[in-house]
């Protein structure tokens, strides 16, 4: 089970490397950008980075009760008691469960691309906040050039943020003396 783990925690932490930190930079940007609060552009953000970290708990879980399962001890009885089967049943459903929710979560993260370069989030309601701060909610009324100099820090930050974990994933490899383009074990 050692081995498992060891794979399922590096996994685990390159997913969040190059999943989380970019949506969360992502949700960031969207956040401060132009009121400040959670409206149209920022919650689809949030929503789509707890969905993929429901998927990911549920196929991290999926592959420790396989794991699990896989190893039963035979001693304890034929493979065929209830206990056996519920550890296999409950792996595949946490599977099929976990893959289609990372499936609908990339559909919805396309969608909501395809929204935010349509311009549907350039009204008033969204540009207002007052999804998240309902009656404190204000407009802001920016030109392009206005919003760009605001948000020039915070964009610098979340690209800088972003190639870390790139930066940090490369050298990783490197030093490993492992080929760049070969997916890891």
């Amino acid at each position: 089970m050692r081995p498992a783990l060891n794979g399922m925690i590096k996994a685990f932490f390159w997913a969040i490397v190059f999943h989380a930190i970019p949506m969360t930079m992502a949700m960031v940007t969207c956040y401060l950008t132009p009121a400040v609060g959670f409206g149209c552009c920022s919650l689809p953000v949030v929503l789509v980075l707890g969905a993929s970290l429901v998927a990911a708990a549920l196929i991290i879980l999926s592959t420790i009760l396989s794991t699990l399962g896989m190893r039963y001890d035979g001693r304890r009885g034929p493979r065929g008691i209830f206990g056996y089967w519920t550890l296999v049943a409950s792996a595949a459903v946490a599977r099929t469960v976990g893959k289609i929710i990372a499936f609908l979560n990339a559909i919805a993260l396309i969608g909501h691309c395809l929204l935010t370069f349509a311009g549907v989030y350039n009204n008033c309601y969204c540009n207002s906040s007052r999804f998240g701060l309902q009656s404190s909610a204000y407009i802001v009324f920016l030109s392009v050039a206005e919003t760009q100099s605001d948000m020039f820090g915070t964009w610098v930050g979340c690209l800088i943020a972003a190639l870390v974990g790139i930066i940090f994933y490369t050298f990783y490899l490197v030093l490993s003396g492992r080929d760049l383009f070969k997916p890891l074990d």
